[in-house]
């Protein structure tokens, strides 16, 4: 990130993903955020950051979408804008994301499961 004002050292990263040639990072001690860099270009810094969205926990499985959990709720992001696309109604405790099928999954060490279907594919309307 030179030459930018983000720095993994500033930020607090609690998780990464390699989406294809983006990385996807997120973070919740300190500050709260999910962000996104091109790493076929480094000089042009961040794609793009949502701020104070909470603690995050997320997963790339392929496709235009980041699943995760944003303030123990599960949620779904447009890997090319950040914008949230769906978010589940209610909270839940875990610490693993499946995604299979058409279904996602999280599941925690304690045996607490929740199963959402996923009713039809996500095309991001910003993809290049």
């Amino acid at each position: 990130f030179e030459g930018s004002d983000a720095s993994f050292d500033r930020m607090g990263v609690l998780s990464l993903n390699l989406c294809g040639q983006h990385v996807v990072f997120s973070g919740g001690e300190r500050i709260n955020y999910l962000a996104c860099s091109d790493v076929l270009k480094p000089s042009d810094g961040l794609c793009w950051i949502t701020p104070g969205v909470g603690e995050l926990m997320t997963r790339y499985v392929g496709g235009d979408l980041i699943y995760g959990l944003e303030k123990k709720r599960p949620s779904a992001w447009d890997l090319y804008t950040g914008e949230r696309i769906w978010q589940a109604s209610s909270t839940c405790m875990a610490n693993k994301i499946h995604v299979g099928d058409g279904w996602l999954v999280f599941s925690s060490f304690s045996g607490n499961i929740r199963c959402y279907k996923w009713k039809k594919s996500y095309s991001s309307p910003a993809k290049p």
